[in-house]
């Protein structure tokens, strides 16, 4: 499996019983971003049986996942910051506050509106590393409590591939919202569209990021069960505590 200088061989198939009893086969390493794709798109699909498979898997494939969102963040914060979006114009603005409230629409720290997007394109990749590592780290801790199993590598690649995707999703749906369809959206917050118009527009992105971190919680929740054997309401916790770090991240800091 590993030769002397600790490096796996790469026709090797790596065998894990997992917590389940069932025997779980890592292939060989490396993919990169595909591979990291893959695996994202298998845990949405298959979340129990690709928890089996992730257990025996490296930390790089789910690092690359996290840390290309988080590059990809920074480079549209940057952009954002080249082309003055934010803030945007006076009027534009107090419509934002009125339907989503100062505390989410202005900085979080006292530093010049002008020069918001650019101090989020540097911290974004950090953020998202710290995000990961305190869903990772407070997952071990609760599982310690009542003697599970996961370690904390696996729980950085259980939880990047159980909760980031949903996380990209929201941002995206997000980046369209406030971008393609910023105009529409902008004319129903005034009004002009009538009360429910405006009323939908204000509830669309908080409701879309709640259901999809909910969501991304409750694969938190089920592959923490099924990694350690527990039942999903014991594993509940893993779950919850997992999604309120980025869902602190998205409201103290991303604007």
């Amino acid at each position: 499996m590993f030769d002397a200088a600790g490096r796996q061989h790469p026709d090797v198939e790596v065998v894990v019983v997992s917590a389940t009893g069932s025997r779980v086969r890592s292939g060989p390493p490396g993919g990169g971003a595909p591979r990291a794709l893959r695996d994202a798109m298998e845990m949405v699909v298959h979340p129990l049986r690709t928890t089996d498979r992730l257990l025996a898997e490296p930390v790089m494939p789910a690092m690359v996942l996290v840390v290309g969102f988080g590059a990809a963040m920074a480079l549209l914060f940057f952009l954002s910051y080249l082309a003055r979006a934010y803030p945007p114009p006076p009027d534009v603005l107090e419509t934002w506050i009125e339907a989503y409230g100062a505390f989410y629409v202005l900085p979080f720290v006292d530093i010049p509106t002008e020069q918001f997007r650019l101090a989020m394109a540097i911290v974004a990749v950090p953020l998202v590393l710290v995000v990961w590592i305190l869903m990772a780290g407070s997952a071990r801790l609760l599982t310690l409590a009542v003697r599970g199993r996961v370690t904390f590598d696996q729980y950085l690649v259980l939880l990047a591939f159980a909760f980031f995707p949903f996380w990209i999703t929201a941002s995206f749906i997000d980046l369209l919202h406030s971008g393609p369809l910023d105009p529409l959206v902008l004319a129903a917050l005034r009004g002009e569209h009538g009360p429910i118009a405006r009323h939908v527009a204000a509830s669309f992105m908080p409701l879309a990021y709640s259901v999809l971190y909910g969501l991304g919680g409750v694969y938190c929740a089920a592959v923490a069960a099924r990694a350690n054997g527990f039942s999903f309401a014991r594993a509940l916790a893993v779950g919850v505590t997992s999604f309120l770090w980025p869902m602190a991240a998205g409201a103290l800091v991303i604007r």
